[in-house]
């Protein structure tokens, strides 16, 4: 799991679409590598909290679609629900 993004400490994220790839800080971003087959799911939609007082904790709750690396395809959906932190 990668959280990505400009933030600015402890707050609500909204997760726009991407305008970019996962590499560049544009919008609050939450990408899954899917270990099994390497597919790589982006955020679409949702909401990134940081909570802590170090910007490496909070909770997130968001729907991801599989991207093809630059744009994300048309298909199923996964949501994910649930603390995150950084070691």
């Amino acid at each position: 799991i990668e959280v990505k993004g400009t933030y600015t400490g402890p707050g609500v994220y909204y997760l726009p679409q991407w305008k970019f790839g996962l590499d560049t800080n544009d919008v609050p971003k939450v990408a899954v590598r899917q270990y099994t087959t390497g597919a790589s799911w982006q955020s679409v939609a949702g909401v990134l909290s940081v909570t802590g007082r170090d910007g490496r904790s909070g909770t997130v709750s968001a729907i991801l679609q599989v991207s093809n690396g630059t744009a994300v395809v048309p298909g199923p959906t996964l949501s994910v629900n649930g603390p995150w932190s950084c070691p």
